[in-house]
């Protein structure tokens, strides 16, 4: 691959991941969605996964199939590049306000 091939991908790649984290800019990060009910990402991820709410797969986290296409989670891109140069993806889970709602008052219900 030449360089203009290289620099044309990784543009269109940051275009891509501009738009996309555009769609999702009044999503809630789960850092955002854990602060009031007092608990931090790790654990409303370890919350969630214990209630059989995400499961955690190949590096990502996902909605179980009762959730799933509900509208409750968006992910979120971020492009970096690792210290040999090449270019990654991360992605991660942000809540809608509809996500944000749902997700904290079945934490709550669980808890108790």
């Amino acid at each position: 691959m030449t360089e203009e091939e290289k620099e044309y991908r990784t543009e269109r790649l940051l275009k891509i991941t501009t738009e996309c984290n555009e769609m999702t800019s009044e999503c809630l990060t789960t850092t955002e969605l854990g602060r009031p009910l007092g608990m931090t990402a790790k654990e409303v991820y370890k919350t969630l996964c214990r209630m059989s709410i995400l499961s955690y797969e190949n590096g990502c986290y996902l909605l179980d199939d009762e959730f799933e296409g509900r509208g409750l989670m968006l992910y979120r891109y971020f492009v970096y590049f690792s210290k040999d140069g090449e270019r990654r993806v991360k992605q991660y889970p942000v809540w809608t306000r509809n996500g944000v709602a749902v997700i904290r008052k079945l934490i709550v219900k669980g808890e108790q």
